[in-house]
């Protein structure tokens, strides 16, 4: 994942979502994040900045929101992989 990749503090865990209140997420390494910030006094927000799901005005994004809103075959495999996409597809 870009996002972990970049994280100076490597507090986004690189693998797989973990389960926490029947939801399944990246759980965050909060205090890593903390420590790193305070050692260089500000926060950091690499991984907004690179990440590709955080700008909703691009191709990638685009494409993933049109393939999903008008390929029903094309969205129900890859419905796991985007499912950040879904409730904005979903009315």
């Amino acid at each position: 994942m870009k996002c972990a990749d970049g994280c100076p503090s490597r507090s986004i865990p690189i693998g797989d979502k973990m389960g926490k209140d029947g939801v399944k997420k990246w759980m965050l390494k909060v205090n890593s994040g903390y420590e790193y910030w305070a050692r260089v006094g500000t926060d950091c927000g690499i991984c907004m900045a690179i990440c590709p799901f955080s700008r909703s005005n691009n191709t990638f994004h685009n494409m993933v929101c049109m393939v999903l809103a008008y390929a029903p075959v094309a969205a129900a495999l890859l419905k796991n992989k985007f499912s950040q996409y879904q409730a904005q597809i979903d009315p």
